[in-house]
């Protein structure tokens, strides 16, 4: 099974042997638990090539960027 980081570090490769440009994005979640009061973390990575969001498009808005590589 392929991650989403997997999957947007080969599609960013991808890209730029055709010599478009993109940017690969982490992000994180956090949820409160109602189990023992903790909160679980969550990562998630997408890729954009301008505004479009090439692989890793769902739900990204419930995610913080904490990074961009370009």
């Amino acid at each position: 099974n392929f991650t989403c980081l997997m999957a947007s570090v080969a599609a960013k490769n991808l890209l730029a042997r055709k010599g478009v440009e993109s940017s690969l994005y982490i992000g994180v979640q956090f949820e409160a638990s109602m189990k023992n009061d903790q909160k679980n973390f969550r990562a998630h990575s997408w890729l954009k090539s301008g505004s479009f969001v090439v692989v890793g498009g769902e739900e990204i808005t419930s995610y913080k960027v904490i990074t961009v590589y370009d």
